[in-house]
């Protein structure tokens, strides 16, 4: 699925990673337009992918304009309800070669481990990474939303009332500061914990600690994100988020050896404790 809303150039550089990636076959949801620009940028891909007629692509249209965190959070309610799993992309999340066959590999390894909520392709360029006896696999709590995939019974108790989650939280005596310094200022203020910000993966990054699950990450990133250059609504121009390394050669994953190593949450929550600013 790749959800779009005003960003034709980038939506179609997508694109043409899932058919470098093999893909001919998917879903495009769109929020409605909320201006003039948006219209043009959205009658811009329907036309393209309208050209690339041997696409099988399935177009879902909002009846009102819904914004980010709600399209997100209704796409993969609809999809999820008739498909059991999603590979989620937004317009931004350009997929490197053997990406697709990285999620469809975890989706079916994964699928009977109650342990993996996510499988995540970004991954973070730290250097500092302790990978253990698996040296292609990381299970990290904090998970990213560039480029990720799930499964309907994980999904399923996904809420976005962040005041609810703070507060189940507290109950389970689940300390604020394993989810990074970052995360723990948003969720102190007001207009995250009302739903006044238009964003969903607090919630199920959350959902992660609340549950003792994990997101696996691969040790080289899939996900290029393009949207750091000051298109988005909700990211500015950054570097820093940047990793360039990539193998094109095949890569064996062994999925059944995931071992958890809390030092690299602490490594994540120091990079984004310094970048996240870049991203909320």
């Amino acid at each position: 699925v790749v959800q779009v809303y005003q960003r034709a150039e980038h939506a179609i550089q997508v694109f043409e990673s899932l058919e470098k990636n093999r893909v001919d076959r998917f879903t495009v949801a769109f929020d409605k337009a909320g201006s003039a620009e948006a219209e043009r940028a959205q009658a811009k891909i329907v036309a393209y992918l309208d050209q690339r007629k041997k696409w099988s692509v399935e177009m879902l249209f909002n009846n009102k304009r819904l914004g980010l965190a709600k399209s997100v959070i209704q796409t993969t309610d609809q999809v999820l309800a008739r498909y059991k799993k999603i590979i989620f992309l937004e317009d931004d999340c350009i997929v490197r070669s053997g990406g697709i066959q990285y999620f469809t590999d975890g989706l079916k390894k994964l699928e009977k481990n109650p342990r993996v909520r996510t499988i995540c392709g970004y991954s973070y360029p730290i250097r500092r990474f302790h990978w253990g006896e698996n040296p292609e696999l990381m299970l990290i709590k904090r998970f990213s939303s560039w480029g990720w995939a799930t499964w309907s019974d994980r999904w399923s108790d996904y809420t976005n009332n962040l005041l609810r989650l703070v507060e189940m939280m507290n109950s389970q005596q689940i300390s604020f500061q394993e989810l990074g310094a970052d995360v723990e200022t948003l969720l102190s203020r007001p207009d995250y914990l009302d739903g006044q910000k238009d964003i969903w993966s607090l919630g199920w990054l959350l959902q992660h600690h609340l549950t003792d699950s994990f997101a696996v990450f691969p040790r080289e990133a899939l996900i290029d994100n393009i949207g750091l250059d000051g298109s988005g609504v909700h990211c500015d121009t950054t570097a820093a988020f940047e990793n360039s390394i990539h193998r094109s050669t095949f890569v064996l994953r062994d999925w059944g050896n995931l071992t958890y190593y809390p030092q690299n949450e602490l490594e994540v929550a120091r990079f984004m404790n310094t970048n996240s600013h870049h991203i909320y």
